[in-house]
């Protein structure tokens, strides 16, 4: 079976954990999406998502898991824990709320969109961590094995055909399509309730039992003609039970409130803008090994949607870039009100008192020399947003397999 170029180090690294039955999980990250799929003892167990990851995940349960209330969810599960949607599974098996082949395919599903969006991208990075603590206290017959995903793979590079002789390229199919003109709303392929922001791409293939690759190809021809644009959609929120209580020290909400989970997953997020991909990638790598969530921009004008989108809790901001410059950034952000609170570090080239007079004339809040060891920078980090503890060890991968 052939695969794309830059799918197939990512393969042979999950081929090596089938064999070597290996626990832990991928993060897979590009400017479009975050991703971490995870393992135990050489099984795929599940894939979450960074962005609307409360979303997809009712979705799914919606469409693969019609009959089971997967809503029942433990606020204080999602505040805390890594893995709460495997944990929520497994409650549905012991309760027999729900079958062990059900939460298969569901699984399967989840993954085969996941590989799918992997499959038709060409600039993913990925790193493994190795978790030699098993965390994971479900049925081990929950997930999928060698065999299993060698199928799905097969299914996938399938759909990936059928994507390449449509000449779709790279599309983003977890963005929403948005009609930019009422004129235009009788010239639509689909109903016009999908085109208000509050779809997604594959949301609307499932709702309307489509490939993905037809409805892909049909929205393609909008954009074309500047009919539409996509973005992103907010994520969804759930209701506490009364009997509920947060323990997370950073997050308390009284009962019957409303939970959003961008919450938590945005607690410890920290965006990078810096031009230079080679930076971004040794920094990000370094604050993913500290446990934090990562996203870059490299050109910050078209990615100030992006960063509003997330709205993280850090700004790692360069300040020399070629299109504009890092201190004209940071006046912009500091007089944009949805985005003017978060703390801001100025990527430097020096760091002397003319510097750090300048960075506190434009309301940047500190300072980092890029020359300096990375360890300096997590102090400087730890000012403005916790520190993130974590037991696992990390796995490192031989440098050509390291990023795709």
């Amino acid at each position: 079976m052939s695969y794309p170029k830059s799918f197939v180090p990512l393969i042979n690294s999950i081929e090596k954990i089938f064999q070597d039955q290996i626990s832990g999980y991928i993060t897979i990250s590009n400017e479009n999406f975050g991703k971490k799929i995870h393992f135990c003892e050489g099984k795929i167990i599940y894939v979450n998502y960074q962005h609307n990851r409360l979303r997809h995940w009712q979705k799914k349960t919606n469409k693969y898991l019609p009959k089971w209330d997967s809503s029942n969810i433990e606020t204080n599960s999602i505040a805390l824990e890594q893995l709460w949607e495997v944990k929520r599974l497994n409650q549905g098996l012991e309760k027999k709320e729900i079958s062990l082949v059900e939460v298969n395919t569901f699984i399967k599903e989840i993954l085969t969109q996941c590989f799918f969006e992997l499959c038709t991208s060409s600039d993913f990075k990925y790193r493994l961590v190795k978790d030699k603590t098993n965390k994971y206290n479900y049925s081990k017959d929950l997930g999928l094995n060698q065999d299993e995903f060698r199928l799905l793979l097969k299914d996938v590079v399938q759909k990936k055909k059928n994507w390449d002789s449509l000449g779709l390229g790279s599309l983003n199919l977890n963005l929403s399509p948005y009609l930019k003109s009422e004129q235009n709303r009788e010239s639509l392929p689909l109903s016009s309730h999908y085109f208000e922001g509050n779809h997604t791409l594959w949301e609307i293939a499932t709702e309307e039992q489509k490939y993905i690759a037809d409805v892909a190809f049909s929205v393609s021809h909008l954009i074309k003609e500047n009919l539409i644009e996509l973005k992103w959609v907010n994520d969804s929120s759930i209701k506490e039970n009364k009997s509920e209580v947060i323990t997370s020290n950073s997050v308390k909400k009284s009962s019957n409130s409303v939970l959003n989970l961008s919450e938590f997953t945005k607690q410890y997020l920290i965006a990078i803008i810096d031009d230079s991909a080679l930076f971004q990638s040794k920094l990000g790598k370094f604050l993913e090994d500290s446990n934090y969530n990562i996203f870059g921009i490299t050109e910050p004008i078209s990615g100030m949607g992006k960063l509003i989108d997330q709205k993280p809790a850090l700004i790692l901001l360069d300040t020399k870039m070629p299109t504009v410059d890092g201190y004209s950034v940071c006046k912009f952000l500091r007089s944009t009100t949805c985005l003017n609170e978060i703390p801001i570090v100025l990527l430097t080239d020096n760091d002397n008192q003319s510097e750090r007079e300048y960075a506190s004339f434009i309301q940047a809040n500190d300072i980092f020399c890029k020359e300096s060891s990375l360890e300096k920078l997590t102090p400087i980090i730890q000012k403005y947003i916790p520190s993130v503890k974590t037991t696992e060890n990390i796995y490192v991968l031989p440098e050509q397999l390291l990023y795709a």
